[in-house]
């Protein structure tokens, strides 16, 4: 993903046409049918990732490296507009957040929740490279209930975030299955027991977090596994709780893709409108599941 606030897609293109040599090959893919339909406009399509990250462009946060597929959910689903305030949560090392602010030139206010210090150690890196200024990070359990109210209370803060955000993004710890062309062993390291697991941690996560955003908000639920128990029956358990008020949003894959597949001779396969499923074989990219829920109007 080019960095727009810092460099132009075609300043960066030639800069590493001229720096990122790859004996052999031609590193940059030659499907340019996907930037005509302006799927991936703000995206150079690199087929070998050796080397890329020691250069100096890199370093300078001038691009970031991200799967097509994890940009989908971002991009056409929460739809990040300038003003907004947007929670995200499980978000280091921060590919997402710096998606949303680099759609929003930077003017929407992102709170980054992340349980884990070593990946917000990460993110805080990766915040500084790319130079962002309206992400802040906090360390937080989201699967536990009032976690934002807790850290207002620990850090004498005044004020309240019930009902303060317009959309929440959840980037949901899963199994990781869509992941498999890259990360080959993780279909053997888990087992039903896990998938469960993954499952209820999701839920506490929406949980906990519905308070959170506006009535008329949306959450946007994603993983990188295609596991329906992780994905479509956790959702449907979920919008079955209607004390939260949230209802399943009726979601598609967006016109513009359907054009890209159509021109591909893809089919889409046959799904529910309470979801979208991202199958491997759309761009040669990973796997991914999106569901969007939305807050009632009392």
């Amino acid at each position: 993903m080019v960095c727009r606030n810092r460099i132009s897609k075609k300043d960066l293109l030639r800069i590493l046409q001229k720096n990122f040599k790859c004996p052999g090959e031609n590193i940059f893919s030659m499907d340019r049918s996907v930037n005509k339909a302006k799927l991936f406009e703000n995206c150079i399509f690199i087929k070998n990732l050796q080397g890329l990250y020691d250069l100096d462009a890199f370093r300078d946060g001038y691009f970031s490296i991200q799967d097509f597929t994890s940009q989908i959910p971002v991009k056409f689903f929460l739809n990040p507009q300038k003003g907004e305030r947007i929670l995200d949560l499980c978000g280091a090392p921060g590919g997402k957040a710096a998606l949303m602010s680099e759609a929003t030139s930077g003017s929407c206010e992102i709170i980054s929740i992340d349980i884990s210090t070593e990946r917000l150690n990460l993110f805080k890196e990766n915040i500084r490279r790319l130079g962002l200024k309206n992400i802040f990070l906090l360390k937080a359990d989201a699967g536990r209930n009032g976690y934002l109210d807790d850290y207002m209370k620990n850090n004498k803060k005044t004020g309240s975030f019930i009902d303060y955000f317009d959309k929440v993004f959840v980037d949901a710890p899963c199994s990781s299955f869509g992941t498999i062309s890259k990360n080959p062993d993780v279909k053997y390291n888990r087992d039903f027991n896990d998938l469960r697991s993954y499952s209820e941690r999701s839920l506490k996560i929406i949980s906990s977090s519905a308070r959170y955003v506006k009535p008329g908000g949306i959450i946007v639920f994603y993983t990188c596994t295609l596991s329906s128990i992780e994905n479509q029956d956790m959702i449907r358990k979920f919008a079955g709780r209607n004390s939260l008020n949230l209802r399943l949003r009726n979601v598609s894959a967006p016109r513009i893709m359907k054009k890209y597949l159509e021109e591909k001779k893809v089919n889409l396969p046959n799904c529910s409108n309470d979801y979208f499923e991202v199958l491997p074989y759309f761009f040669n990219s990973e796997a991914g599941f999106m569901a969007v829920l939305e807050k009632k109007i009392h």
